[in-house]
């Protein structure tokens, strides 16, 4: 695998945590979390986990590191980083503007936080179903390189 794609995709591992941090920050603050929220919780944490294992078998079989660069990987890589960026933006802008525990458990933070969900909700979907559509790639790839 070239030296790029690999910096990239442990990028990529990096922001996956940032992402999954948000979540689960935002989980924590609001009592009644939406569970399109939590869904994608889910959905970055397992992305994160088809990421290691991508990483796993192109740092030791060659043959699989060989393929990531024949099959445009990167290119998916590069999208999918794309989108990570925008989420993680997206779910920065619900936070509350001071990251102090007694003001993000006030109830006007808990308000704040619910209007905002409901005006960049389908921003978030949107960038939701692409994460997902990323990691569907992501696992397929692995898929038909391990069978």
């Amino acid at each position: 695998m070239e030296l790029g794609l690999a910096v990239s995709i442990a990028s990529l591992v990096d922001l996956t945590v940032r992402v999954i941090a948000k979540c689960q920050e935002l989980v924590e603050t609001a009592q009644h979390a939406p569970r399109e929220l939590r869904a994608i919780y889910v959905e970055v944490s397992s992305l994160r986990t088809a990421l290691e294992n991508l990483t796993f078998l192109t740092e030791n079989d060659s043959a699989f590191a060989e393929a990531t660069t024949a099959r445009g990987l990167a290119e998916v890589v590069s999208g999918c980083r794309t989108t990570l960026d925008q989420l993680h933006q997206e779910l920065g802008s619900l936070s509350a503007p001071t990251a102090t525990a007694a003001n993000s458990e006030s109830s006007g933070s808990r308000v704040r936080t619910a209007v905002l969900w409901t005006i960049r909700r389908s921003a978030i979907d949107r960038l939701h179903l692409q994460i997902s559509q990323h990691k569907g790639t992501i696992l397929v790839f692995l898929s038909s390189q391990t069978a």
